[in-house]
């Protein structure tokens, strides 16, 4: 099982309150368990930064729905 990593920033469309950001957090960690992906997510001034690995194929699907999510736009891939 090939496993990769994403490093992205994205600018987000409104600004997070604490309480948006931890149904944010709460919501990405119960879907990314079931898939067995490990991340990190910083969130500062309305801008994400945001590290995603494990399975390729589930990493890759996810940043496929990350890149839908209309929260954020001008998604920069890093790494």
């Amino acid at each position: 099982m090939e496993k990769t990593r994403i490093v992205y920033t994205s600018q987000a469309t409104v600004a997070f309150s604490k309480r948006d950001l931890l149904d944010l957090l709460h919501d990405a960690r119960a879907y990314n368990s079931i898939d067995d992906i490990k991340g990190f997510l910083y969130y500062r001034n309305g801008l994400f930064f945001q590290v995603i690995e494990g399975e390729s194929k589930k990493v890759q699907d996810l940043f496929s729905r990350i890149k839908r999510d209309q929260r954020h736009h001008d998604i920069q891939v890093i790494f």
